[in-house]
């Protein structure tokens, strides 16, 4: 089963994690009672954005940028853990949390990832 993060803006600047196709995570924008909130990269409001996602148009592809400030690259991973689907019973990878090879950041609660 696949997984992609949506990241509050004003918590996660874009940029902190960095998005590959192992960790698809994408930005929502402001978010306001009054409207549906945009995918800050596309500018497609969520549940349209889901739709797409769940019906296979989305496709990754990987961009190359040159940005001459940053000298090193940050290693995002998903942390996981064995357990077993409730419903078939097969061995799944249970997420707990991400972890930023950065001064040792790391989230392992629900609310912080």
């Amino acid at each position: 089963m696949r997984c992609a993060w949506f990241l509050s803006a004003s918590t996660f600047k874009p940029g902190y994690i960095k998005q590959n196709k192992k960790n698809p995570c994408f930005h929502l924008s402001q978010i306001s009672l009054n409207s549906a909130p945009l995918i800050s990269e596309f500018n497609v409001n969520l549940q349209l954005f889901v739709k797409g996602m769940l019906n296979g148009q989305l496709i990754w592809e990987e961009k190359t940028t040159v940005i001459p400030e940053v000298t090193e690259i940050e290693e995002t991973d998903i942390l996981v853990y064995k357990d077993n689907c409730w419903k078939c019973n097969k061995e799944i990878n249970q997420i707990y949390g991400w972890s930023v090879d950065v001064y040792g950041d790391t989230a392992k609660t629900v609310p912080n990832a």
